[in-house]
């Protein structure tokens, strides 16, 4: 089970998130659920996703999982998180970033790791240090970082040459 935040809005968890799961589905063959916490607003209800292969999504519409109120009490976000551990061979949990709201954080001692998405070129190092030490004050174990949007500034006909 996997959390995918990031430090700032719009560096990529979502593209992350969504390619992770087409590449576990496709060659591992186990189970995918996508839940996709970043939709989350308060009083909305959870509609978590089975990964299929080639990028295919289907809602996981089992009544134990669909509908249910993820601003409820913590011990109810704890059992539910269980409850996909044990029916799911992979979880990913799809979390907006620190900046916006706090779900990795209310996740972070409950899943197996959480990996953070950094944007080249535009998250400061103080940001990522904040949200580090957010998570690992959550009980959180951050796995790596994903460089994302880094640009080539070198034409690809000299890497050829080098």
């Amino acid at each position: 089970m996997i959390a995918v935040t990031a430090s700032l809005p719009g560096e990529g968890v979502s593209y992350l998130v969504s390619h992770l799961a087409d590449q576990l589905s496709g060659q591992s063959g186990g189970s995918v659920l996508v839940v996709d916490l970043a939709k989350l607003s308060p009083g909305a209800t959870l509609t978590p996703e089975i990964a299929g292969p080639a990028g295919a999504r289907k809602p996981f519409a089992e009544a134990a999982f669909r509908g249910h109120d993820w601003a409820g009490s913590w011990q109810f976000r704890r059992d539910l998180i269980a409850q996909w551990r044990s029916r799911f061979e992979y979880v990913l949990l799809d979390c907006r970033s620190s900046g916006v709201g706090s779900e990795a954080v209310a996740v972070a001692q409950h899943v197996d790791g959480i990996i953070l998405v950094v944007e080249a070129n535009r998250t400061r190092n103080q940001q990522l240090k904040f949200t580090e030490h957010q998570l690992q004050l959550a009980g959180g174990n951050i796995l790596g970082y994903v460089l994302n949007k880094r640009r080539y500034l070198v034409p690809e006909w000299l890497y050829r040459l080098l």
